[in-house]
């Protein structure tokens, strides 16, 4: 961290990491050489185009997507999903990400453990770009109760597909909520997340509200992004 501080200009991918990064060197009492401005990452993932709106509503199923590992909270929306299957509630849920080689395996071995024994649960550990894409094409909401991040990046890439988020309200996500289309819920909160669910799941005019404001929202892409990069560095 201390040679970064020595750099002309670093770009901090939200304000959250900013006010962290130049906190964490005003505590080790560094200096920094250069500036620090935020440069939100891109929300066009796959080279798909714009989704304006959704002519349908579709059926409630959620995607989670992200590495697996403690930080994202998969064991926590496991949880809340057994909570909303023992109420009787349909409802898909999938998982999608790599298992952190690190601290993943526990979360895992919970996740598959519990798709015995409630088949609306899915766990794709190594899904293609194809089978992502079809999983977003025919979700109802992505879910995010991730406890700690830099960006939030598969909200907005859910964004850009027409897709409401349900997410945890951390300061970080907060920063891309003031235009719509998400919601926020208390972090590791069973019933608000239970109840925030459910009207998302089921409740057609709710979805319908926030699909559409997801779907005109003004979003960053990769392109806009390499600009400023390189007007910067220019």
């Amino acid at each position: 961290m201390k040679a970064l501080a020595q750099f002309d200009h670093v770009f901090a991918i939200s304000k959250t990491v900013k006010r962290d990064l130049e906190g964490f060197w005003k505590w080790q009492g560094t200096r920094p050489k250069g500036s620090v401005s935020v440069l939100p990452l891109g929300a066009d993932f796959d080279g798909s185009r714009r989704v304006e709106r959704r002519s349908e509503v579709p059926r409630p199923v959620l995607v989670s997507v992200g590495i697996v590992a403690p930080r994202k909270n998969q064991q926590f929306l496991i949880t809340v999903a057994d909570r909303l299957w023992e109420e009787g509630l349909p409802f898909e849920l999938h998982i999608v990400g790599r298992v952190n080689p690190h601290f993943g395996e526990p979360v895992a071995k919970d996740i598959k453990a519990m798709t015995t024994r409630r088949p609306g649960l899915r766990f794709h550990e190594g899904a293609s770009d194809g089978t992502f894409a079809e999983l977003l094409a025919r979700a109802r909401a992505v879910v995010f109760l991730t406890i700690a991040e830099g960006c939030g990046l598969p909200v907005l890439e859910s964004l850009w597909r027409g897709l409401p988020s349900v997410c945890s309200d951390l300061p970080v996500l907060r920063e891309n909520t003031h235009e719509g289309g998400w919601v926020l819920l208390p972090t590791n909160d069973l019933t608000g997340w239970s109840d925030g669910l459910k009207r998302v799941l089921f409740d057609d005019e709710r979805w319908r509200g926030l699909a559409d404001v997801a779907a005109q929202r003004n979003l960053p892409t990769w392109a806009e992004r390499a600009r400023e990069v390189r007007r910067e560095l220019g």
